[in-house]
């Protein structure tokens, strides 16, 4: 699946993902942080091989609300499809959504420079999550963290109308990556 980030001006972005010959609108938020959501999502779920967050979600055929479809055909079933995945996921999807606000607060604030400051806003980030998740060791924690800064380089160095191109592994049924 690809995925391309633009930056529309200073404050926003807009993302697009073309999947199974289907080019969608990624809705964005209103506002745009130091990195946008979307790459955060990418980088966090990426390095932690979170194939059931966001980006798995959609690579896997789910549609959120606000997603766009600008072209292309949809498979047979697509709807039925998306609403399963979306529904089997939505445990993993709030999981990806503490763990990219808390790497967000873990690199803005260093904290990742002591390991266990990092550890103990995971653990509380993840205290509330359903589902058995796999604890995330301190060489992950600072994989993510080289990752984000890189990928918040990466994106300083973006003119408006430039783009982030990125590729997101999709994976058959049952080959799954795992945590």
């Amino acid at each position: 699946m690809q995925i391309v980030v633009t930056r529309v001006d200073a404050h926003r972005y807009s993302t697009v993902v073309e999947r199974d010959g289907v080019e969608l609108r990624v809705p964005g938020y209103a506002f745009m942080r130091a990195l946008p959501h979307d790459l955060a999502h990418f980088v966090v779920e990426n390095m932690l091989r979170l194939d059931r967050g966001f980006w798995g979600s959609v690579a896997a055929g789910a549609d959120f609300p606000g997603m766009e479809r600008l072209g292309g055909r949809r498979k047979p079933h697509a709807t039925a499809t998306a609403k399963t995945i979306s529904k089997a996921n939505t445990e993993y999807l709030s999981e990806a959504e503490r763990l990219v606000a808390c790497f967000e607060k873990i690199v803005d604030g260093k904290l990742d420079r002591v390991s266990q400051q990092a550890d103990a806003e995971l653990r509380q980030a993840l205290a509330i999550v359903r589902h058995r998740s796999k604890a995330i060791t301190p060489s992950e924690t600072a994989n993510v963290c080289v990752a984000w800064r890189a990928m918040q380089a990466r994106w300083d160095e973006i003119s408006i109308c430039g783009v982030i191109r990125l590729e997101w592994p999709v994976h058959p049924p049952g080959k799954m990556r795992q945590r």
